[in-house]
């Protein structure tokens, strides 16, 4: 198969785990994985993924060196396979939200970098330089940037799509069915359906820049269409330590109020309250992490910030010691498609989707 500049999506023969087992191969992606947590994943397999994902952490000298030799042996071992003709690989999960039972289908595919495509979130220093040595010395793609399709006809061809399985597992608590569409009309039917599309970046901004500044042609995309009844974003809540001048400032702007119209809210010594701008003070359009931001937390570190995603989580750790916690509603997906489409950035951790596409379900070898 030709691959072209003017098709935005193109199938790939990608690289994939030759015992069908997969659940002890695959690791979350190496930026929501706590440190001492790899250890866990080392654990599972001598060849779990994250020793290609994380190898800063797994490798004590010249890491991402280690990190390339060591995925090419597993490739002369056969360890990882290869599909015998271009293909999308269909990835069907199934989870438990909030006591809902909730499925996203979505296909992992190559994105075409001179594609057009709708971005949030500012990129940072280290962890461009983490996955620019990770992609320089592996050469291939581990974990997938995860990229939203807005298009109403893409849920409808993922309902239909069929194809080989290819391994059917459980992991984090996530049912997961994969299959490849490798039949050539099939593609060819996907790709004039996605060439009608818009794309915007759920997850992996600094995989998208890192393969942009590397040359490449193409990066590894999960696509999920932005009407899937399974697209969930989670919020991220903030805890941080609880000092005298934090409350002042929090007493001259913001008022308490009924939860209904909060803004947000504050748990702390047991009390959640909701808050709201006090009258002089306009809100504007901007989000509720932005407003926290620029009233509250503007003078506190990144790095002394706890963030959650369960308010219970950031409640429990407040009071257990003694902080405050700050706890926000989630980000609409149209705020985040809105943003996107105008070229605004989101503040730091107003998205999280959940699941996270797990690395190492399907990798892209730049070198075949």
């Amino acid at each position: 198969m030709k691959w072209s500049r003017s098709v935005p999506v193109e199938a790939f023969c990608g690289l994939y785990w030759r015992d069908r087992n997969w659940q002890k191969y695959v690791c979350p992606p190496y930026d929501v994985i706590p440190v001492g947590q790899e250890k866990r994943y080392q654990k599972l397999s001598p060849y779990n993924i994250v020793r290609l994902e994380l190898p800063a952490r797994i490798f004590k000298n010249n890491p991402y060196q280690q990190a390339g030799r060591l995925f090419q042996r597993w490739r002369k071992k056969k360890v990882l396979i290869s599909s015998r003709r271009p293909a999308f690989y269909l990835v069907e999960e199934t989870f438990q939200q909030q006591k809902r039972r909730l499925r996203r289908r979505g296909f992992f595919g190559l994105f075409n970098l001179a594609t057009k495509i709708y971005r949030h979130e500012k990129t940072l220093t280290a962890p461009r330089i983490d996955r620019r040595l990770c992609l320089t010395n592996i050469r291939a793609n581990t974990s997938a940037v995860f990229i939203l399709v807005e298009n109403k006809k893409v849920k409808n061809l993922l309902a239909s799509g069929t194809g080989q399985l290819m391994s059917r597992f459980q992991f984090n608590g996530v049912r997961y069915v994969i299959r490849e569409i490798s039949e050539p009309d099939e593609i060819v039917r996907w790709q004039q359906v996605l060439q009608k599309s818009n794309f915007y970046v759920a997850d992996g901004h600094h995989r998208l820049a890192t393969a942009k500044r590397f040359g490449a042609r193409y990066v590894l995309g999960y696509f999920v269409p932005t009407d899937s009844p399974g697209l969930v974003i989670l919020p991220t809540h903030r805890v941080v330590s609880y000092s005298p001048e934090l409350m002042a400032r929090q007493k001259k702007y913001f008022r308490p109020a009924p939860a209904t119209r909060a803004i947000f809210s504050v748990y702390h010594r047991g009390r959640l309250t909701g808050m709201n701008l006090a009258n002089r003070y306009r809100p504007g359009n901007k989000l509720p992490a932005e407003i926290l931001k620029k009233f509250l937390l503007k003078d506190i570190p990144a790095e002394k910030i706890i963030y959650s995603h369960s308010d219970e989580e950031a409640r429990k750790l407040a009071k257990s010691r003694g902080l405050v916690a700050y706890i926000l509603p989630p980000t609409p997906l149209k705020i985040v498609l809105r943003y996107s489409r105008r070229g605004k950035v989101l503040p730091p951790k107003s998205t999280y989707f959940y699941p996270k596409i797990i690395a190492g379900l399907v990798i892209y070898a730049y070198d075949r």
